[in-house]
């Protein structure tokens, strides 16, 4: 029993929600396409494992040592605060302009030397089949007036010949280890490495970008907290220079720390020379004063309190001096607000402060003991800073003649035998992953984003009553296309492929109208669609076939008076229903018998330019009453709903009314406003038949399994 359908349904809203099951069945469905296009990119990750250039690995360990520093403040260092890591200070001073720049000086990498072939594919040939990279060894490349960018050609001619042309066209010849000098450049290539015809472009670079690039491959790690040893890393594409390359700038770095103790050494004896000459001055001074005050009196006596006072004040000043010597070389390193320099004013303060004290218990004494002892003590103090300065200078020249530095190379720059990219099996495998991610991604992207009809459950839980589920035909589907109905005639599948599953779900269908139209009292079926391109045409005049072997008299009508042809598919005139309705031909002439038993037709006819009009003529009325009693079944192919307005019309005279809905292009909404359209004119659609369903594997999931009975010919 075929129901009536009202245009409102019962869940407007379907709750947009993740359909694991739809979802799976939708990658299952498309499983070629993600086969396909996952193993598109293996192959794009197999090109860029096999094609890309290997990068090589050169590493070297050095260990910084703190404690070969040269400093003043050894005896202080209880004073100092907690010192940060050296090893991040001097992470940093690897990376820095200085270092970096002076191994662009030193391997003059400010010279650009590539190896001219074919992008990718032509280093790639030439890396496979032959050993080695082509190089040349560029040591000397000065363009004149400082020119920066400008590429010039150079050419192998043999082993050690070459031929350079530069910017402006000019071509000059050279040989290998000897200088060429030119108007526009002067060059020296020290080795040749390639075959005869090999091109380099040779090109002079910004020295602040070359330090920048240098900067990107160098890297720094500390193998330890306060272990003071470091890894230092470079990366490249040449064995050979990044491990020159690597070891310059460790070279670089260990000297600049040789150079650093060797001017600190010198600025400290330099200081040490500035204050011997007052020193010495002072203490003859001192000298002078302590004999003349001696010559002037005679001996004088002191108790043995004073004479351990004077020894005090003599210590006291040997240690201010050589605080005040500290203080000299902490200032460089520290502000006055630092707590290690305030620390030492501190101590400074308070051996001062002991001294003031001292002075004041010689005050006490007779004024004669006093000038003895003040004389005697500036003798004593000075003699004993002279000497300490004169140790000192000594220790300076020591030191300054075997200075090491702070930095220790304990590994000297190796490269390794492998690249360390591309790894191959890794980057085909990522590659493969995002082939399968991506192909999954997009095809549950467009299952989120598609809209139209996948299954019979979709229509009935919003209200909708499926009558039929009409499979996609494969045998037609391969046969013919839309693009084939304007130019040839369009067959029927139901007298070609008799048992195929479309046509069978067809005869299911049409059990069910026997029944349906003795309740609904009519037997006028109207057929039509929500849009174009649905399939209607295509289940009535299939339908009108079954119908009629089924040993029932069928008249099918073709109502689309704009774009009907059912008179290709039956191979007829197209003289009938605008005729009939004009009053050109009678009922019975617009009739014609088709070359399958008990079907008749009546075509669309001449096209109009008021198909609606036309049908509301009493005409037609009359045509629908004559053709109910004149046959057992009328099937009527009306045109879209949405369209036009000619279904409407048409309707009006069905007992029975059903919509095509074409799997996976009409949707809910389309189906819904065509049902509303024929209920605002009191048309009742009874059914709606799901056209050209595709049985996909997702079906499984959705239906659970499905098999199609078919009947075969014995042969098989």
């Amino acid at each position: 029993m075929i129901e009536k359908i009202t245009g409102q349904s019962g869940n407007k809203n379907i709750p947009d929600e993740f359909d694991l099951r739809k979802n799976m069945g939708a990658i299952i469905d498309k499983r070629y396409i993600i086969i396909v296009i996952t193993f598109i990119f293996v192959f794009i990750g197999l090109l860029y494992a096999f094609l890309s250039s290997p990068v090589y690995h050169a590493d070297a360990l050095v260990q910084v040592d703190p404690s070969g520093e040269i400093d003043m403040m050894s005896n202080i260092s209880q004073l100092l605060p907690a010192k940060s890591p050296v090893s991040a200070t001097e992470m940093q001073l690897i990376t820095s302009r200085a270092i970096l720049g002076e191994t662009v000086t030193q391997l003059n990498l400010d010279t650009e030397v590539r190896f001219t072939s074919f992008p990718i594919i032509g280093e790639a040939i030439r890396r496979y089949s032959q050993p080695g990279v082509p190089r040349i060894s560029v040591d000397i490349f000065e363009p004149r007036g400082g020119v920066i960018g400008d590429s010039y050609t150079l050419e192998i001619l043999s082993n050690a010949e070459y031929q350079i042309t530069s910017p402006s066209g000019a071509t000059v010849s050279g040989m290998a280890g000897k200088i060429l000098d030119t108007p526009e450049f002067r060059i020296e290539v020290n080795e040749i490495n390639a075959l005869k015809g090999d091109k380099f472009s040779v090109t002079k670079v910004e020295v602040l970008k070359v330090i920048e690039e240098l900067r990107a491959n160098v890297n720094v790690i500390d193998q330890g907290k306060d272990t003071g040893i470091l890894t230092i890393s470079y990366n490249g594409r040449d064995r050979k220079q990044i491990k020159n390359i690597l070891q310059t700038i460790i070279d670089c770095y260990a000297l600049q720390s040789i150079h650093r103790k060797a001017e600190e050494a010198e600025k400290s004896l330099g200081f040490i020379k500035s204050q011997l000459p007052l020193v010495k001055n002072n203490l003859g001074i001192a000298e002078t004063k302590l004999n003349a005050f001696r010559s002037r009196n005679n001996s004088v006596d002191l108790p043995m309190e004073a004479k351990s006072t004077l020894d005090s004040m003599v210590q006291l000043d040997g240690q201010i001096n050589q605080l005040i010597l500290k203080e000299t070389e902490i200032s460089k390193l520290y502000t006055t607000q630092h707590p290690a320099y305030l620390a030492l004013i501190e101590k400074i303060q308070v051996l001062k402060d002991e001294k003031k004290n001292l002075n004041e218990k010689v005050s006490t004494l007779p004024l004669m003991q006093q000038e003895v002892v003040r004389l005697t003590r500036d003798v004593q103090s000075g003699q004993l800073i002279y000497m300490q300065l004169l140790n000192k200078q000594q220790e300076l020249k020591i030191s300054q003649a075997s200075t090491i530095g702070s930095v220790r190379i304990i590994d000297r720059a190796v490269t390794g035998l492998k690249p360390v990219k591309p790894n191959k099996a890794l980057a085909i495998f990522i590659f493969a992953c995002l082939g399968l991610i991506s192909s999954v991604g997009f095809i549950l992207a467009k299952v989120s984003l598609q809209q139209g009809i996948d299954s019979a459950e979709i229509l009935e839980d919003i209200g909708l009553n499926v009558v039929s589920n009409v499979p996609l035909s494969e045998w037609r589907n391969n046969h013919y296309s839309n693009s084939m109905r304007d130019t040839r005639p369009v067959s029927l599948l139901a007298l070609e492929k008799t048992s195929d599953i479309a046509i069978e779900a067809l005869r299911n269908l049409r059990t069910s109208l026997y029944f349906s139209m003795m309740e609904a009292g009519s037997n006028v079926l109207m057929i039509s669609g929500a849009t174009p391109e649905v399939g209607k045409t295509f289940i009535s005049s299939n339908l009108a076939v079954v119908v009629s072997q089924g040993e029932k008299r069928v008249l099918y009508i073709d109502c689309d008076m704009r774009k009907g042809y059912a008179h290709r598919i039956f191979d007829i005139k197209n003289v009938g229903l605008t005729e009939a309705i004009t009053g050109s031909i009678t009922y019975q002439e617009a009739v014609q018998s088709t070359k399958i038993p008990r079907l008749d037709i009546i075509t669309r006819g001449k096209l109009s330019k008021n198909p609606s009009e036309l049908l509301l003529r009493k005409q037609y009325h009359d045509l629908i009453h004559w053709a109910s009693d004149n046959y057992d079944f009328v099937i009527l192919d009306a045109p879209p709903a949405l369209a036009v307005s000619d279904a409407v019309i048409i309707g009006r005279y069905a007992g029975i009314s059903m919509l095509v809905a074409k799997f996976e292009q009409s949707t809910v909404r389309e189906i819904e406003s065509a049902i509303r359209v024929f209920n605002r004119n009191n048309i009742d659609i009874n059914g709606v038949i799901l056209n050209a369903v595709v049985n996909k594997p997702s079906g499984f999931y959705n239906y659970g399994k499905k098999e199609i009975y078919e009947y075969h010919s014995p042969e098989t």
